[in-house]
């Protein structure tokens, strides 16, 4: 399957915060770069996905 790129609607989309903090935290190196395309920052959906998947997930109840 041909990777899929993503723009930046899209990622603000499954990603729930401003569009400076997405540029910040790839500044930083914790979140994919974009890519330009036709003039457009696009980014890899894959690489996305693989960056949500790597975030903690929520503990609930007493620590031990």
């Amino acid at each position: 399957m041909a990777p899929r790129y993503i723009d930046k609607g899209e990622v603000l989309d499954r990603i729930p915060v401003s569009y400076v903090t997405i540029w910040t935290w790839m500044r930083a190196g914790t979140f994919p770069r974009s890519r330009i395309i036709n003039n457009k920052s696009m980014w890899l959906e894959s690489e996305v996905t693989a960056w949500m998947l790597k975030q903690p997930t929520q503990r609930f109840g007493k620590r031990a």
